[in-house]
């Protein structure tokens, strides 16, 4: 279990064939929504500021208000924020990119 609550999204912006979920060390969860082309990796963390990307594309805003950060490179899109002192980031891996309305849109969905 882990020391933290570990939301999770109730969108998804493809059809989710397999999921799964681990802990990495203490204070680290991975949640994994995949299909054969594409997927989507939830990072949580109570260990603020570990994914420090050097320079964001863009601070964006989720539904709920929360500031967040979007970044994009090659096939791979990130937003990463915080939430009651635990950090999320997402990483989005498939054969296009997702509109970026769609990545916050889930993104927005994990209360």
């Amino acid at each position: 279990m882990a020391p933290f609550n570990v939301e999770t999204p109730d969108y998804f912006p493809f059809e989710v064939e397999d999921k799964y979920g681990k802990f990495i060390g203490f204070d680290r969860v991975k949640l994994v929504y995949k299909n054969s082309d594409e997927s989507l990796t939830v990072w949580v963390t109570s260990e603020i500021g570990w994914n420090n990307v050097s320079s964001w594309d863009e601070q964006i805003t989720l539904s709920d208000g929360n500031k967040a950060y979007y970044n994009k490179s090659d096939k791979t899109q990130m937003i990463s924020w915080r939430n009651n002192n635990v950090e999320y980031a997402i990483d989005y891996e498939g054969n296009k990119l997702l509109d970026k309305n769609e990545l916050i849109k889930f993104a927005s969905s994990i209360k």
